[in-house]
Order: C-alpha cells, then sequence, then structure tokens
C-alpha cells in the first residue's frame, strides 16, 4: 500500500508540472521526474531506517 507521503510527493511534483506547462505553453517533463526521485529517496530511506 502506497504511503501518504509519496503519494503527496508525487501529486506536488504533477502539480508543479501543470503550472510550468501552463505558463511556458509547453510541457516540461522535469518536475515530474524530479517528484519520481524524491519519492524513490524517501522510500530507500525509510526501508534503510526499518532495517538498520
Amino acid at each position: 500500500m502506497p504511503r501518504l507521503d509519496l503519494i503527496l510527493v508525487l501529486v506536488l511534483a504533477i502539480v508543479c508540472g501543470a503550472v510550468t506547462s501552463s505558463i511556458t505553453g509547453q510541457f516540461e517533463p522535469l518536475p515530474l521526474f524530479a517528484g519520481v526521485i524524491v519519492a524513490g529517496v524517501l522510500r530507500s530511506v525509510r526501508l534503510a531506517r526499518q532495517r538498520g
């Protein structure tokens, strides 16, 4: 089951991507990629804390 904080990070990245595309008039995938990377890092840190 996905964690709420990871979903929040991804939703924030989607919102940033939508705002960026509406302001610039073109889609920039960088905020979405950054959100996915941050969500992966948070998940890895949580798993490492649980194991160690």
